[in-house]
């Protein structure tokens, strides 16, 4: 992974490199918009100026919850047993599923928190 302060780019294991992340305050309208695209390429050129004879292959548009201290949720709710969190990750959801997914799945298989969700505690919500 590389990251700059206007994107990041992955290299995926079929050699293609995923560039992200915009965020255009849309509602819940998941479509492209052109702009978008288009900043997301020029950060990604002069991130990496050698994409820039690659192909273009997609676009792909979601939904990026965000709390409002823009850390994720991460962990069993405060007021519902047998339920846990893991969303609002904003910009970073493709970077830390991985690792949201092994807390997770720690917490939840074998009832072990990692340290490091302590801040990340849904409680600070509410939730």
């Amino acid at each position: 992974m590389i990251w700059g302060s206007d994107c990041y780019l992955v290299a995926k294991q079929d050699g293609s490199v995923l560039a992200g992340a915009t965020v255009e305050d849309v509602g819940f309208d998941e479509r492209a918009t052109s702009s978008g695209v288009q900043e997301l390429l020029a950060r990604a050129l002069a991130l990496m100026p050698a994409l820039r004879g690659a192909a273009f292959e997609d676009v792909r548009v979601g939904l990026r919850p965000k709390t409002r201290d823009e850390l994720p949720a991460v962990g069993a709710s405060s007021t519902m047993p047998h339920v846990f969190y893991a969303t609002g990750h904003y910009r970073n959801g493709v970077l830390l599923a991985p690792l949201t997914a092994r807390l997770v799945a720690d917490l939840v298989l074998d009832g072990k928190a990692d340290e490091s969700l302590t801040r990340l505690e849904p409680r600070r919500l509410g939730l």
